[in-house]
């Protein structure tokens, strides 16, 4: 463990600077926004992912304010633009984000009625054969149904619709929900494991006829990638089927959904080293936190115990459009983390990327993967903060602080805030569509949120035990109150600078 000076265990004075940072974005961007209407974007809310997030951490009441407001703008746009709750014409991709990466996430954080209601009013129509157990096209609206390249055969975008389903049960209680998506998803499971491990399938075909690679591969977005041994697994990720896969898990006990899930991890295990692959690191996390299976533990650690060195410099954000990018979490807009030497000199990031190091603290306990996270993700949203735009217009791209923050459009809402940061502070780990801790805060008084002078590190193992690191940095004592997964509240005092460990 590194300690500065003062005392202060490093990671948090980096817990600190990344707490900084996320505030002062809020109130920058609530300054730009608060203001201007829900313009009808199918992505306009995807930027605030990892606001809820903080909220839930920190307690930021503006987050849900704004939030609401935008709800109330989708509410009124879509009376005249939406017909029976979703797009008229449209495709599984783009016009299920503003469900997935907003609305789903609005109401799993702070429950109302009426977001509710939006959510449950998008239903199923036509699109759906229930008999078959199958989708009829990725063009779905509810004036009409896609044919042509896109019939005849579902890829995993197709999943994106579960995950709305599996809101609606949550908000309705209704078994046929449920119903459709592990129906479904277990067409995908049975593929899935009786394919080779590094070999996921692209498609499952849902008629005689066999769609072209040409056609497969614009289905699954391959025009953002280059050609790599990730391709078949990458797909995967911004479709959301290892989290399916995982809440069906969690919902009905059905193994086979953990073994699909598990299968696709394994798949995704070498991208671990990769500085630009935030997804399978926090997905690993989630995998082996909720289903208690260490087996990938041992090769993961070797991953990353080989992985290369922090560059020397300075730290910098490079905004450049390049070709199609290969890898998990990789679009050729994306950002780019380099380090400038004193002679001007530009070294591109090798080291671990902020999720990776974040599943080094939980593999290992060693708080230097934890420091090291949370200073790349401080240095890369201040950075991200003074050169980059919101993301609130297309919120998918790679260059906006959303996207830094909560991922890009092949992240799978995967990024430095919502696939590293809040696993290190409270735990957190992906419920259907919204990452919740497992650690929750409030003051002596009762009031929710983490006080502002404590920093929370916390780690959860596959066997179920939870640890939470807790320090001081006021100079005075001072108390908080935490609640460690289902248990009671309790009471904690601590002295100025004091550093405390609890665990279940």
């Amino acid at each position: 463990m590194t300690t500065p000076t003062d005392g202060r265990p490093q990671w948090a004075t980096e817990f600190f600077a990344v707490r900084k940072q996320m505030a002062a974005w809020i109130n920058d961007a609530l300054a730009r926004h608060a203001q201007a209407p829900y313009q009808g974007g199918h992505d306009e809310g995807s930027f605030m992912q990892s606001w809820f997030g903080h909220h839930l951490l920190c307690h930021e009441p503006r987050v849900m304010q704004f939030a609401h407001m935008l709800r109330d703008g989708i509410a009124h746009w879509s009376e005249d633009n939406w017909l029976h709750g979703f797009y008229r014409v449209g495709e599984v991709h783009h016009q299920t984000e503003i469900f997935t990466c907003f609305l789903a996430r609005l109401w799993l954080t702070e429950p109302d009625d009426l977001t509710a209601e939006i959510v449950v009013d998008a239903g199923f129509p036509a699109w759906y054969d229930h008999d078959q157990r199958r989708f009829l096209s990725w063009r779905i609206g509810t004036e009409s149904v896609g044919s042509g390249d896109k019939a005849g055969f579902e890829v995993p975008d197709h999943f994106r619709l579960l995950q709305i389903a599996l809101v609606a049960h949550r908000i309705t209680g209704e078994e046929r929900y449920l119903t459709l998506c592990r129906e479904y998803a277990g067409r995908w499971a049975a593929e899935i494991m009786a394919a080779p491990a590094h070999e996921p399938p692209l498609a499952v075909l849902s008629t005689d006829r066999r769609p072209s690679e040409e056609d497969v591969l614009s289905g699954v977005g391959a025009h953002h990638r280059a050609d790599s041994p990730m391709d078949r697994v990458e797909p995967h990720v911004p479709a959301g089927t290892v989290d399916v896969m995982l809440d069906l898990h969690a919902l009905t006990g059905d193994a086979q959904f953990a073994e699909a899930a598990g299968r696709l991890c394994s798949a995704m295990l070498p991208a671990l080293r990769d500085p630009y692959s935030i997804p399978p690191a926090a997905l690993l996390q989630r995998y082996r936190t909720a289903t208690g299976d260490a087996s990938l533990d041992d090769t993961a650690r070797q991953a990353l115990a080989d992985a290369s060195p922090v560059p020397e410099g300075r730290p910098v954000l490079v905004v450049e459009t390049s070709g199609a990018v290969a890898g998990i979490g990789k679009r050729k807009d994306m950002v780019r983390w380099a380090y400038r030497d004193e002679t001007g000199t530009l070294t591109p990031e090798l080291s671990l990327s902020p999720s990776s190091l974040a599943l080094g603290w939980q593999l290992t306990g060693d708080e230097s993967y934890a420091a090291a996270a949370m200073r790349l993700i401080h240095q890369r949203l201040q950075l991200a903060r003074t050169s980059l735009r919101d993301g609130r217009k297309h919120g998918c791209a790679g260059t906006s602080i959303g996207a830094v923050a909560s991922g890009h459009g092949r992240d799978g809402s995967y990024g430095h805030i919502t696939g590293a940061f809040l696993s290190l502070a409270c735990g957190a780990t992906r419920s259907l569509a919204q990452e919740q801790p497992t650690v929750r805060f409030r003051d002596a008084a009762g009031q929710p949120g983490l006080p502002e002078e404590i920093a929370s590190l916390v780690r959860v193992q596959p066997g179920g035990e939870i640890e939470a690191r807790l320090h001081n940095a006021a100079d005075t004592a001072l108390g908080v109150e935490l609640a460690i997964s289902d248990h009671p509240w309790q009471q904690l005092q601590l002295a100025a600078g004091e550093t405390a460990t609890v665990s279940r």
